[in-house]
């Protein structure tokens, strides 16, 4: 055999005569591999998987050892390739491919079951017989997003599979193996004795960052292949990566210059100066010197999202964070927020980051859209972009700025497969979670568990609510802690059971509190009865001056009536009506018109002789403002977020 120059790691499905080398394809991985590290992967990811492979106690040798412990990853990953059970598959996509192993004395015949060693198992199995550690070996067998479950005792179970039949190449195989684990030690300098054994959430990260390399290898486009048995030449790297490295062009992760954060910057970011709700939490996050998380609790249009992003901002200068995630509980509440975090991401970094709307119904967001085409006005500034790499659904947590309905990130609690790209994306981010009161027990069970995961990587999180009960608090923070027991209140600098607003937040392993002062006065809350046949007096009344207002009701079915009454009892008003039960093209054109007539920008003239008739929808869905409003009886938590929706 002439060594492994003759072996293919891949054959175009396109293109039959072409194929890649196995060495050729080890190395575009490994030089990925090292772009990704060095280029994409925030600096608190880095850190942590330094520590976590404690290479050196000297912080910059731990972090060039990490860097060569990833590139051994991605030259080892596809050595399952190496074995009989796999080349039997190239062979059948190019003939001559098996008349040339023939010829090297390779026998593909007489094999019976080759599919029961893919080879991320094989991968696993060969590096475990050469006393690589378990968890190296596994992260090799389940670069493909699932783990294969049957790699231990592997080669003896299924010999054919790994040396022909009746093990009749078997010294050529190992032989390839065995030059090949040390052309790959050789270039790394790290030997399999001296590998260290890193905990499951590095484990998780770096078998993350092997997928994406491996993907971003594996494309056609940007590394070609070459013609059936022929070689790159001697000097092809790394001019052959860098190319492939411009064409994929993904933006450098974003990282927050260092400023000093006062009003005046706040008021750079948002336009206004800060109220005391946002002065008193970015004074607790800028003196915390871990990451933690942030439980802020305060009324509805108080201004938490300006708060959490003015605090995501000084996390990510802080730790060395790479990104936010933003989830929201519905599809209308993302995209209502959209344009608002783009408008901060956009002063929070001069540099091109990539930005990503994540929920099920984006081409049906204008503004998104828009970028992702390129025809934002030439006024606005494009700093941000939608990078075609982040569109596919399961990469779409790597972009830097990740706005998502708050199933994107459940879905992190989750086993299925590619579960370690939603984790690399999500490692190097601060996690805001809006309106964390909207979500159902069944919900809150997988919330819980990824907050763990949150915990465990050391990612920030803020949780917003303006109706959160206290036992739920404490299940937050319980979760985040990896706590089995109760945090038994009062805790450390605990605040009356009654205060509102209040953060709650971590340090370490202490949970701390401090009530928050509000420029808002105190109002007095009357309840008035109304029938439905009184609504178009009342209402007509009430708008004699000018003016919209929102009637809200519990089921599709009484706003429908509602409606028709309304619109049969006030011809001279417009009459909205919006529920869920629209279809998808509807309920965003909808959306769009509502956000026009009743929302922060609209102006008087829009807004008047206006009534908008819905069910919850409009509880938290869209950042609207009435001038009057109606209600049907519900609980007093969602009687408080319809309320948020008045003035």
């Amino acid at each position: 055999m002439n060594g492994v120059d003759i072996i293919a790691a891949k054959s175009s499905r396109q293109s039959p005569g072409l194929w890649l080398p196995y060495s050729v394809h080890m190395r575009d991985t490994a030089e990925i591999m090292q772009r990704l590290w060095e280029e994409r992967l925030p600096a608190s990811v880095q850190e942590r998987t330094a520590r976590s492979l404690n290479f050196s106690a000297d912080p910059d040798e731990a972090l060039s050892r990490a860097c060569d412990y990833c590139r051994l990853l991605a030259l080892l990953h596809d050595i399952g390739k190496l074995t009989p059970a796999f080349q039997l598959k190239i062979a059948a996509g190019i003939p001559a491919y098996a008349e040339r192993l023939q010829s090297a004395g390779i026998c593909l015949t007489g094999l019976a079951e080759p599919a029961e060693s893919p080879h991320t198992a094989a991968g696993e199995a060969i590096l475990l017989e050469y006393g690589f550690p378990a968890s190296f070996c596994e992260m090799v067998g389940t670069h493909h997003g699932r783990h294969s479950g049957n790699a231990d005792g592997q080669i003896g179970r299924r010999p054919e599979n790994y040396y022909g039949q009746k093990s009749c190449n078997r010294e050529a195989w190992r032989q390839l193996w065995e030059d090949w684990i040390r052309f790959s030690q050789r270039e790394t300098g790290l030997t399999a004795g001296t590998l260290p054994e890193p905990d499951v959430p590095c484990q998780m990260v770096l078998t993350g960052l092997l997928i994406m390399a491996d993907w971003i290898a594996s494309n056609e486009t940007y590394f070609p292949y070459i013609p059936f048995g022929e070689q790159l030449p001697e000097n092809a790297y790394p001019a052959r990566a860098d190319a492939a490295w411009d064409m994929v062009s993904l933006p450098d992760s974003w990282m927050p210059e260092q400023f000093f954060a006062d009003a005046a910057w706040f008021k750079d970011r948002f336009s206004f100066l800060p109220n005391p709700v946002q002065s008193g939490m970015t004074e607790v996050v800028s003196a915390n010197r871990s990451a933690g998380i942030y439980i802020l609790e305060a009324p509805m249009g108080v201004g938490k999202t300006e708060a959490a992003l003015a605090s995501a901002e000084i996390l990510a200068e802080r730790l060395g964070l790479g990104g936010i995630f933003f989830g929201l509980p519905t599809q209308a509440t993302a995209n209502g927020i959209f344009g608002r975090i783009r408008t901060w991401a956009e002063k929070a970094g001069t540099d091109r980051h990539a930005i990503r709307l994540a929920h099920g119904m984006i081409e049906l967001n204008d503004e998104y859209q828009a970028i992702f085409r390129g025809t934002v006005p030439d006024n606005a500034d494009n700093t941000l972009i939608v990078h075609e790499w982040f569109e596919g659904r399961k990469q779409a947590l790597l972009a830097d700025f990740v706005i998502a309905t708050v199933d994107q990130f459940l879905l992190a609690s989750l086993k299925q497969k590619h579960i370690m790209l939603r984790h690399l994306g999500l490692a190097g981010k601060a996690v805001i979670i809006d309106e964390c009161h909207a979500y159902d027990a069944y919900m809150n069970i997988y919330l819980d568990h990824a907050l763990t995961w949150m915990g465990a990587y050391g990612v920030p999180v803020i949780i917003l609510s303006a109706t959160l009960p206290p036992q739920r608090r404490d299940e937050l923070l319980r979760a985040y802690l990896n706590r089995k027991q109760s945090l038994s209140l009062p805790f450390a600098n605990a605040c009356a059971a009654n205060a509102y607003p209040v953060l709650t937040w971590t340090s370490g392993d202490s949970v701390f509190q401090r009530d928050l002062q509000t420029d808002r006065a105190d109002k007095t809350v009357r309840v008035d009865r109304l029938d439905a046949s009184e609504l178009p007096e009342i209402l007509s009344e009430k708008l004699s001056d000018g003016g919209c207002a929102a009637v809200i009701v519990n089921t599709v079915r009484k706003a429908q009536k509602l409606s028709e009454l309304l619109r049969a009892a006030l011809p001279e008003y417009r009459i909205l009506c919006f529920h869920s039960r629209f279809i998808a093209t509807d309920r965003a054109r909808i959306e769009r018109e509502l956000l026009s007539l009743a929302g922060k920008d609209s102006r008087q003239k829009q807004r008047d002789r206006l009534i908008v008739v819905g069910t919850q929808v409009l509880e938290q869905s869209l950042d609207l403002d009435f001038d009057y409003m109606v209600t049907e009886l519900c609980p007093m938590d969602l009687l408080l977020q319809r309320s948020g929706r008045l003035h």
